[in-house]
């Protein structure tokens, strides 16, 4: 899977992660509404009808792919509404507890910014410390009973989940790198860098399993031509097909990497010519019949056999004798010693 689909799906599941968290939030809303009603709380009356407002409109935010004014918006409504009711119905409520996942959930959006999620942090905490000093232990119109116990459960499961949030999000943003660290961008193959590191690794266990394998040096056929005559996407448009045509036909076991430009390196274990050859022909054959944009494209292989001895560098001079030898033999071929 590439960059740009994991991108994609990482955009759509929190646009389904934030539409879920509006239709809640509405919801619960519409109920506390219900309730003040039914207790006869005026102010809360009064102000969940305009948070019950700005919750609604967070479904039009949804629509322009807002995020960061549906997080600034609803947590500034939670924030007003925490305190109101603490002071209405004192500490004992437990809803001042609210105000911890609130700074939590705020600072660790990805839509926040560093400047956004610090002040807002800061004021949960001031909010809460004057609550707790200054706010009434309870009054006479008790809350939902068993509150403090229902809130302390609540915010408990929150931390948790938001804990968990950034564990993923660390263990998403570390695979990204790696993938990125060990892939090209254009084609999605492996790149020089993850290569050398791999043959190094592959090299030292065929030499303790007395096994061999090929290494093969493939390279587009007057690839320049392309470029100067229809342009660097036109390029890129071939490079991507070609490497299409490498994933579809080679084993699983055999890793391709794009070396540089339109070079591409690949390492078949496990085999000698006489198992290589048939695979790198057919490769060629399947990119020699494919029509990109009116294009024929047309690829030139140079492989040679080793047993884990030689070192990357001696293999690829000698692979890349080979790829000349073909370029000079006409191009569209496969040569080997």
């Amino acid at each position: 899977m590439n960059v740009e689909r994991q991108t994609v799906r990482s955009q759509l599941r929190e646009h389904k992660r934030l539409t879920l968290y509006s239709i809640i939030g509405t919801v619960v809303h519409f109920l506390l509404l219900l309730y003040f009603i039914f207790d006869e709380q005026e102010p809360l009356i009064y102000y969940n009808i305009v948070a019950l407002s700005c919750w609604l409109y967070c479904f039009y935010f949804l629509r322009k792919k807002d995020y960061y004014r549906i997080a600034i918006l609803t947590s500034l409504v939670m924030l007003i509404q925490l305190n109101l009711v603490t002071i209405l119905y004192g500490t004992e409520s437990g809803v001042l507890m609210g105000l911890w996942p609130l700074a939590c959930i705020f600072v660790i959006n990805t839509r926040t910014r560093m400047v956004a999620g610090t002040v807002f942090a800061s004021v949960c905490l001031i909010s809460f410390i004057l609550l707790s000093l200054y706010a009434p232990v309870s009054t006479e119109d008790g809350f939902i009973p068993g509150s403090l116990e229902i809130f302390i459960l609540v915010t408990g499961a929150i931390m948790v989940s938001a804990v968990m949030s950034i564990k993923s999000a660390f263990r998403a943003r570390r695979n990204k790198m790696i993938y990125i660290a060990n892939h090209d961008t254009l084609t999605g193959l492996k790149n020089r860098r993850f290569f050398t590191t791999f043959i190094a690794h592959r090299q030292d266990v065929i030499r303790r399993e007395g096994t061999r394998f090929c290494l093969a040096l493939g390279d587009i056929d007057h690839f320049k031509q392309i470029n100067d005559q229809h342009g660097h996407q036109m390029g890129d448009a071939v490079l991507v097909a070609i490497a299409a045509c490498f994933r579809e036909i080679s084993a699983q076991s055999d890793v391709i990497c794009r070396w540089g430009g339109e070079e591409f390196l690949i390492f078949i274990p496990e085999s000698d010519i006489s198992m290589a050859y048939p695979v790198l022909e057919a490769i060629r054959e399947v990119i020699s019949d494919q029509n990109i944009d009116g294009i024929n494209t047309t690829i030139s292989f140079g492989v040679v056999e080793s047993d884990g001895s030689e070192a990357l560098d001696e293999l690829f001079k000698a692979a890349d004798l080979l790829l000349y030898k073909a370029k000079q033999s006409g191009r569209n071929r496969v040569e080997y010693e």
